[in-house]
């Protein structure tokens, strides 16, 4: 018996996994079998192992026409549902010609059969199938309405500018369904396209478009923007919470360099409690946790500072504990300070590095002479720190901290350069120390 026979019992063996390895053997056989035939019996076989290997059989057979137009039929009125789940996934490794067999076949599709077609257009991620995709907005069946939509937001992002106007177009229209106006949001939140702050906030009103329309106000770039967002974070319940905290994140990223709009609100008592709340080790769900360390110190929390500073101990948090002592700022080198005196070395130097960052001209004198005191213990990566530290924070009397550091094997190139650069702002407290200097 010929192997490509035997693969065709294997093909109709009871034992699913005996199909499934006969399927992947397919693609070797297909100029000896029938190729798109067993295929597609497989991408309806019962088992969802075998549907998935018939996927990547039909995707490797691409651009076979035999098959794009078996894939397509598929589509068409029938039981098996598995099999016109699995031949939406598989069509989108054909492409344009997908596209254009599917264009051609939606008329004598059924409802359900036109939503798989706008999922399988999508697929394709090709900015032509939005043509394609046009007649099915009209579709007098919202879900199709729907999928098209969905398809559009995946498809448009190489055609930006077409695929806002369609979905800007149908968000606006009030006499469409509430899901329907959903999709075409949340499409354009997708797209990461901006939307005017007075349709956003005529959305925040509409229970089926708030939490939606919260991405949205997140990305405003707006000044009443975070007003809003700030009311929604004190009235929000269960997974409400973490829907406006990313979108606050969003927002004060937006901001970060402008803290006169991040400080404009004076957040109620309520928002600041329950951010503190949520940015300490008690609160277990790490994402809202990281968000409100972020959002807490782009608002300009003090009571932020000590508890984002002892974070930094915490690898899943030292990203979001350090962005958010840099939102704010100087206010956080008194905590940083405070964290670095009891810290092990590792963080100690870590901390004297954000210091470093974030002090301005009334912390500095501070900053240095803790630092300056730390560096007696010797340790090579606080000296190190603290060397980098005195070259921006110092005043001439770090001058002398610096040299002493010169004939150290570990921390002499940081000493040099930590001198020239003190030299060059305290030129003759620097000569003065020349002077008196050991020849070696």
């Amino acid at each position: 018996m010929k192997q490509s026979e035997e693969l065709v019992l294997a093909l109709a063996s009871s034992d699913s996994e005996q199909r499934r390895h006969a399927v992947e053997s397919l693609a070797e056989y297909a100029n000896e079998l029938d190729a798109p035939l067993h295929v597609l019996h497989a991408l309806g076989d019962e088992d969802w192992r075998v549907r998935k290997q018939a996927i990547e059989v039909a995707v490797q057979l691409a651009p076979s026409p035999e098959l794009l137009s078996a894939l397509v039929e598929a589509l068409m009125p029938g039981e098996n549902v598995g099999l016109r789940n699995a031949a939406v996934e598989a069509l989108g490794a054909y492409g344009q010609a997908a596209i254009d067999a599917l264009a051609s076949k939606l008329a004598a599709l059924d409802a359900d059969g036109r939503k798989l077609a706008a999922e399988a257009l999508a697929r394709t991620a090709l900015p032509s199938a939005l043509e394609a995709l046009k007649p099915l907005l009209a579709d007098r069946d919202p879900n199709v309405r729907a999928a098209a939509l969905d398809a559009i937001a995946i498809v448009g992002a190489a055609a930006a500018a077409e695929a806002f106007e369609i979905l800007s177009g149908f968000l606006q229209n009030s006499q469409e369904e509430a899901f329907v106006r959903l999709c075409a949001l949340d499409g354009i939140n997708r797209l990461g396209s901006l939307l005017p702050w007075p349709t956003v906030e005529r959305m925040l009103q509409n229970p089926v478009l708030e939490r939606s329309a919260l991405a949205a106000a997140g990305r405003s770039a707006h000044p009443e923007a975070l007003g809003a967002l700030l009311v929604a974070f004190e009235g929000a319940r269960g997974g409400g919470v973490s829907t406006v905290l990313a979108a606050l994140v969003d927002y004060c990223r937006a901001f970060a360099q402008n803290h006169l709009i991040l400080r404009s609100e004076d957040p109620s008592r309520a928002v600041v409690t329950r951010l503190l709340a949520l940015s300490l080790p008690s609160n277990e769900d790490l994402t809202s946790r990281k968000a409100a360390l972020i959002v807490a110190g782009a608002l300009g929390l003090e009571p932020i500072a000590p508890i984002a500073a002892e974070a930094l101990s915490d690898t899943r948090l030292l990203a979001e504990a350090d962005e958010s002592l840099s939102l704010l700022g100087a206010r956080a080198v008194p905590a940083l300070l405070e964290r670095a005196r009891a810290a092990e070395p590792e963080t100690r130097a870590a901390c004297i590095e954000i210091v470093t960052g974030l002090a301005d001209g009334k912390s500095a004198p501070l900053a240095a002479l803790e630092i300056r005191k730390w560096m007696d213990s010797g340790e090579p990566v606080v000296v190190r720190a603290g060397l980098g530290a005195l070259t921006r924070l110092g005043d001439e009397s770090c001058l002398a901290t610096v040299s002493g550091w010169l004939c150290n094997e570990e921390a002499s190139s940081a000493a040099e350069t930590a001198l020239a650069v003190l030299s060059q702002r305290f030129p003759e407290p620097a000569r003065k120390i020349a002077r008196q200097a050991r020849s070696e």
